[in-house]
């Protein structure tokens, strides 16, 4: 008498199911975490584009002037310096990593991040 022995095996058709179905999960999740990851962005960019804002207005009531540059809040410029206005020790990158432009007209501070592309005067301009 022959003994049968079981063998349970996958056979091809059940592997591509199971590839497949995988192969959907990873685009699903990669779709939904590269969205928070840019919203992630634009959110750090916003939020230190209102800390350097803080900073300059900070250093005008101290120092009785509108700083020159950026770098201005983190090095001391003259005498008079009563800094550091950021709690870094150099001006912060904005979520992609570029830097921030500041421009005062008058009494009016605007802190602009040049966005995704790296390029100021386009759409994609972040500002504060």
């Amino acid at each position: 008498m022959k003994k049968r022995f079981s063998k349970t095996r996958f056979t091809l058709i059940e592997l591509l199911l199971v590839v497949s179905i995988l192969g959907i999960l990873a685009t699903i999740v990669i779709v939904k975490t590269a969205g928070q990851a840019e919203k992630a962005r634009r959110q750090t960019t916003w939020t230190q584009a209102a800390n350097i804002k803080v900073a300059i207005a900070q250093f005008e009531m101290d120092v009785g002037r509108w700083p020159n540059d950026l770098d201005e809040l983190v090095f001391q410029g003259d005498e008079k310096w009563p800094g550091p206005f950021l709690d870094s020790p150099e001006v912060p990158k904005d979520g992609w990593g570029h830097d921030f432009r500041m421009e005062h007209k008058g009494k009016l501070i605007q802190v602009t991040s040049s966005g995704p592309d790296g390029q100021f005067g386009n759409e994609d301009d972040l500002w504060k």
